[in-house]
């Protein structure tokens, strides 16, 4: 690692560490009542209901993030398909748009893929991504 002067004495400074504590801190107040919560939340579970909650947990905005759950982006107010399956849905659907422009048969699994895709669609807020790449199967 390259060092230039002095520099890592002067981050670890105990001002600039109390500093960077201070400022992570802010508008995190809500925090700190999550955690009291949360301990007696931990207690009544493992107690009553023999369940015990994963160490790694977190609290996150989910206005920004949503909530993953079932495939979907869950917002408030609507929900998006996942980002990953959505690219392997353009991925897919231009792959049998190919196929239709070389005037080739769409085998049963694409047909499977376009009809399987299509009921995925139909249950989040997907006007656009349907309107650019669904195909229609009839065709």
């Amino acid at each position: 690692m390259k060092r230039y002067g002095n520099l890592y004495q002067i981050i670890c400074e105990y001002d600039n560490i109390k500093t960077a504590h201070e400022k992570t801190k802010r508008n995190k107040s809500h925090y700190s009542a999550i955690k009291r919560v949360s301990a007696s939340l931990d207690e009544y579970l493992e107690t009553n209901l023999k369940l015990k909650i994963k160490d790694n947990w977190q609290v996150f905005p989910t206005g920004i993030r949503g909530v993953d759950f079932v495939g979907y982006r869950h917002f408030y107010g609507y929900k998006l398909l996942r980002k990953t399956t959505a690219k392997r849905y353009k991925r897919k659907m231009l792959d049998i748009k190919k196929k239709k422009a070389k005037k080739r048969k769409l085998s049963k699994s694409d047909l499977h893929s376009i009809s399987s895709y299509k009921g995925w669609l139909d249950w989040c807020d997907s006007y656009r991504l349907k309107e650019k790449y669904q195909i229609e199967i009839g065709e």
